[in-house]
């Protein structure tokens, strides 16, 4: 038995003259569903017919209902059977690839039967256009339009930034058919011309991909903190319980900085970005807030305190944008004096990072205001304010300072 898929659409005017052709010749037509204009076609030209939407009353779901679709057209008795659907996305087409059944597509365009054999979601593209393209590994990638051998080279090497290379592949011959290899084949073909295009099927499975994205790391948190199957450890963790992992990350990664460490940055950024995706996810579970609420946010946080680039502002330096940066967030923030920008430092800064912010604000608004009171600060506390603050005049980033005084001393104490 040979079966031929047809795209017809809805309307009878979109019918092509290749699927007229096969429905006259075909031993037997099978329809998805008789509410098309193919039917009506059918009916004016005399050609018998039978359709599958008593399946639709059968069925449990959509799923099901494609599986036994696939399966009724794979028993049909008759030498050609033609089966039409509206377009090459019919799940049903899928399911009779992943049986295993030879199809011919006819009726979708030169890369029909590459889109009929998708899976999920399909990245389509034109191969001149691929390095522009923004590729993800859980979607099928259809490149049409391979017409040399060097494109498909350079079209190979740029989804494997993307796909592993032995990722499954279909490719479309000029002389009809289409060819099942790997990706990393896709360049040793016999020929090639405009009507060539591949298909790399994408993973679905994120824990198998070569390369990730922060939706990966989404579902890696959802996973951990699942009630079924997750980590007892993550799904008892909290916005409180992870906060100092924040900062700890956060250190850890000034190290790597510090040491010029690149694989450590890698790491480190890594570590960053998880608790960053499991605050999410925490959050999500709450239902207070997700990843898109939080990635709006910062890019439109960025965008208005940036108006010298998104908005009519200039700055000619980087003082300047200091300036743009600082009227933005007090316009956003609504504060009015210098004691609302005070008490808005962060309370879990370290120390002197918090007095060497806390002195600038002041100094900003009234500087003599500022000496007064520092002189009013008593203590061992207020002779560490005092420090600070003359170093902040000096330029001196006191953290940083004490830090390197801390490895010297360690340094001095080993040569003892």
């Amino acid at each position: 038995m040979r079966i031929s898929v047809a795209c017809v659409g809805t309307k009878k005017d979109e019918l092509t003259l290749e699927v007229a052709r096969a429905a006259r010749e075909a031993d037997r037509v099978i329809l998805h569903t008789e509410r098309c204009g193919f039917a009506e076609w059918l009916k004016e030209n005399g050609v018998s017919y039978e359709s599958l939407d008593a399946l639709y009353e059968t069925a449990e779901d959509f799923d099901e209902h494609a599986q036994l679709a696939a399966e009724a057209v794979m028993k049909a008795q008759g030498g050609h059977v033609l089966y039409a659907v509206l377009d090459e996305a019919d799940q049903s087409v899928k399911a009779l690839f992943r049986a295993g059944a030879r199809v011919n597509v006819i009726g979708a365009g030169a890369f029909g039967e590459l889109l009929a054999r998708a899976e999920g979601p399909v990245t389509l593209i034109s191969a001149s256009e691929i390095d522009g393209a923004e590729l993800s590994a859980e979607n099928d990638c259809v490149v049409k339009e391979l017409d040399s051998r060097m494109q498909a080279g350079e079209v190979k090497l740029r989804l494997m930034e993307v796909y592993p290379e032995d990722a499954p592949a279909y490719v479309t011959m000029p002389g009809g058919g289409v060819a099942e290899i790997t990706l990393t084949e896709l360049d040793r073909l016999s020929a090639y011309d405009h009507r060539s295009g591949c298909l790399v099927r994408g993973e679905r499975d994120f824990t198998r991909r070569e390369r990730s994205t922060f939706r990966d790391l989404l579902a890696l948190t959802a996973r951990l903190r699942s009630p079924m199957g997750g980590c007892p450890w993550d799904r008892r963790q909290t916005h409180e319980s992870l906060k100092r992992a924040a900062v700890e990350e956060a250190y850890e990664l000034m190290d790597a900085i510090e040491q010029g460490d690149e694989n450590g940055m890698i790491e480190e950024l890594g570590d960053v970005l998880f608790v960053a995706a499991m605050q999410i996810q925490i959050a999500m579970d709450h239902g207070e807030f997700d990843a898109a609420d939080v990635l709006t946010g910062a890019v439109r946080k960025m965008i208005a305190r940036h108006a010298h680039v998104f908005g009519g502002e200039k700055a000619a330096d980087a003082d300047e944008v200091l300036k743009i940066w600082d009227q933005k967030k007090n316009d956003e923030k609504g504060f009015h004096s210098a004691e609302d920008r005070m008490r808005a430092v962060a309370k879990a800064l370290p120390a002197l990072l918090k007095a060497q912010k806390l002195w600038k604000k002041a100094c900003e608004d009234d500087p003599s205001r500022a000496e007064a009171a520092l002189e009013g600060v008593s203590g061992a506390g207020g002779e560490l304010l005092r420090l600070a603050a003359r170093m902040q005049q000096d330029g001196i980033d006191a953290e940083e300072a004490l830090s390197k005084a801390c490895e010297a001393f360690i340094e001095k104490y080993s040569r003892q």
